[in-house]
């Protein structure tokens, strides 16, 4: 990915930007999909491409029971493909 995907926080919900586009990039995603550990206060995103499906930039991803304070005592990655970690910061 050109470059790293940018965080937002709500109440129950982490949105995801991402800079995918037809023209700069191979990448295309249709989803992305998030574990959560709550005893190392760790959130892993990984997204998902394939040909054919309607892509997006910008992601809404509910995480019931956590409130935005809750969810900005965690730490972040982007899972690569290749499994390889990249922390990402918050940007509200």
């Amino acid at each position: 990915m050109n470059k790293q995907p940018s965080l937002q926080l709500k109440d129950e919900m982490i949105i995801v930007h991402t800079d995918n586009s037809m023209t700069n990039s191979a990448i295309l995603l249709y989803n992305i999909e998030f574990t959560i550990d709550t005893t190392k206060k760790v959130i892993e995103l990984e997204g998902f491409q394939a040909l054919k499906k309607h892509h997006k930039n910008s992601f809404e991803l509910h995480v019931k029971g956590l409130s935005k304070k809750q969810l900005d005592k965690h730490d972040y990655f982007w899972i690569d493909p290749n499994d390889s970690k990249v922390k990402l910061e918050i940007k509200n």
